[in-house]
């Protein structure tokens, strides 16, 4: 999938009485991580992402801030050959220690080979690279949900490298270095909120001895499949190598083919409904069920010993509950809500149960129908195993769970440039499962940027 919001069903394109040629501005509310947006499968597929319309022309209007009106980009793109680059610096203000600064740069590519004029019809490859600067992490809270070990920083680094190819009109496959998360559990409404534990089960992977997914590495080697028999209805299958690379992605390791009983075999699963329909006054909604299990070898935070297997699963909602009258597109603004639950079995990871919720609203403000604005609540509760392990190892006390309260606003400035602004209000905050008893609470303030040149 390319890094923008770029996908639209023919229900949408019929359904719109405007014909244009189409915006692929960065769908910037919703980009988390390694770009996931929901544009597979958008909440309403009969009207538009907010904020994403037309492609219109003057440099505060056009797409990206470099690419757009350059005639050589221009002619690549109509042969098939997408690029995008884009920036995401953020600052955070904490309780829980000094300013910090990190950035993350995004860079992906995309040719479609049948609109090269010379390749097979129905193919898509894709390539995606990424990098850091600055501070391994951009907020001491969320500690609990991340990865094992220091992200390699200042360096760039492959994360995706796949072949994928429309069997039919309903039926996909992908082949190569596949991020899941792109596809799976991806949501318009929960994607505004700046707190991980909105990010689950994302979150929810291979490594070790945390059993999060290790964001910082390259996407694992394997196969993705994905069926929708009609508008309302997908099924997704994902199988990878159960391992990540632990190059942290410097080397591409397609080469590795091996399925060792450590690393064993990575199975996600997931069934999607879609409940939309061309009658602007019947308001969408998106409900997904998914599966997620791992063959490898994990740490048992109870017995003290590896054994093999992980699994896990996950419930999402999203809802409109409200949309504004009398918009130029409909049910473009409006109120959404949304409700995920997530969680894992065994004594095996630190996170075993993650809930969250929330309601965001687009257009709020009158002018600003691009804009959106968030609130919303995110529980973790940890393994007790696990917590007393990390406590004892950090000298600090093992915690039940971390609650984090989110208010969001997402302003977009251009369709190249969004500024996002954040306050959180973290209960318990946890590494690991540890609390220190002399910070019962904290805040967090964020200011992110992200730019599309």
């Amino acid at each position: 999938m390319p890094a923008t919001a770029t996908a639209e069903t023919a229900e949408a394109k019929d359904s719109n009485p405007a014909a244009c040629e189409r915006s692929h501005a960065v769908n910037l509310p919703v980009i988390k991580a390694f770009l996931r947006p929901p544009t597979n499968n958008p909440l309403d597929s009969y009207t538009y992402i907010a904020g994403i319309k037309c492609r219109e022309k003057g440099f505060l209007k056009q797409d990206t801030m470099i690419q757009s009106g350059i005639k050589e980009f221009e002619e690549l793109a109509n042969k098939g050959l997408r690029m995008e680059f884009t920036y995401f610096p953020d600052m955070t203000w904490s309780s829980f220690g000094p300013p910090a600064y990190s950035a993350m740069y995004v860079t992906s590519m995309d040719l479609y080979t049948g609109q090269t004029g010379v390749l097979w019809q129905n193919g898509q490859v894709h390539l995606t690279g990424s990098g850091w600067n600055g501070n391994a992490y951009n907020s001491p809270a969320n500690q609990s949900f991340k990865a094992e070990g220091v992200p390699p920083l200042n360096n760039w680094r492959l994360f995706e490298l796949w072949y994928g190819h429309k069997l039919s009109p309903q039926l996909e496959l992908r082949v190569g270095k596949i991020y899941p998360w792109v596809k799976f559990a991806s949501h318009q409404t929960s994607g505004i909120f700046q707190n991980l534990g909105f990010d689950y089960p994302g979150l929810y992977g291979t490594t070790q001895f945390t059993g999060n997914f290790l964001p910082f590495a390259g996407a694992p080697l394997g196969a993705q499949l994905s069926y929708n028999p009609n508008s309302h209805h997908q099924f997704l299958l994902h199988i990878a190598d159960g391992k990540d690379d632990g190059t942290g992605g410097y080397k591409i390791a397609l080469s590795d083919l091996s399925l060792s009983p450590e690393d064993g075999v990575e199975i996600i699963a997931e069934y999607a409904y879609l409940d939309h329909s061309p009658d602007p006054k019947k308001l969408p909604g998106y409900y997904k069920i998914g599966f997620q299990g791992n063959t490898g070898q994990f740490f048992n935070f109870r017995t003290g010993n590896t054994e093999n297997g992980s699994y896990g699963g996950y419930v999402t909602l999203e809802k409109m509950l409200y949309a504004e009258p009398n918009t130029e597109i409909p049910r473009s603004q409006g109120l959404m809500g949304f409700m995920k639950f997530s969680g894992t079995s065994g004594t095996n990871t630190v996170v075993n149960l993650v809930t969250s919720a929330g309601l965001s609203y687009a257009g709020l403000f009158p002018g600003r129908d691009s804009d959106m604005a968030g609130i919303g609540v995110a529980y973790s509760q940890f393994n007790s195993y696990a917590a007393s392990f990390y406590a004892n190892s950090l000298g600090l006390q093992p915690s039940t769970g971390e609650t984090a309260l989110e208010a969001v606003y997402l302003a977009q400035l251009t369709p190249w440039l969004m500024v996002i602004g954040s306050y959180q209000y973290v209960i318990t905050p946890s590494s690991m499962g540890a609390t220190n008893p002399a910070i019962p609470s904290g805040h967090v303030v964020l200011l992110n940027t992200r730019i599309s040149f």
